[in-house]
């Protein structure tokens, strides 16, 4: 979805895919992909002019408020999000496993998922 309403914004899949990160031609797969799970054209050109179909219109203010209902979820959620404990470390493959395994294990004794 927020493929589809990068493109929507831009209307040109070539700046979405600037603007997310991506390859155009993995914007146009995500649509494509879209397109095939709803059985429906979601852009169509004029000339060289990207439009939404009236079921790209659809499926656009449908995405809008889920895009607002996750933004809303994931605050609700943060309070909970914020007990868990992270842990990051690097080391070689040789020391890795051995040094390792204690603090490991001492993490996974003290955190509840």
């Amino acid at each position: 979805m927020d493929t589809f309403l990068a493109v929507c914004e831009a209307m040109n899949y070539t700046r979405a895919a600037e603007a997310l990160g991506l390859t155009q031609p993995a914007v146009s797969g995500h649509i494509r992909m879209l397109e095939e799970e709803y059985g429906v054209k979601l852009f169509s050109y004029a000339g060289k002019k990207l439009t939404l179909t009236k079921a790209g219109e659809i499926l656009k203010r449908s995405a809008i408020t889920l895009q607002h209902d996750e933004t809303v979820l994931k605050q609700r959620m943060g309070g909970a999000a914020d007990l868990r404990k992270h842990m990051r470390f690097g080391a070689t493959k040789t020391a890795g496993p051995y040094a390792a395994a204690f603090p490991l294990c001492d993490f996974s004794n003290e955190t509840t998922i």
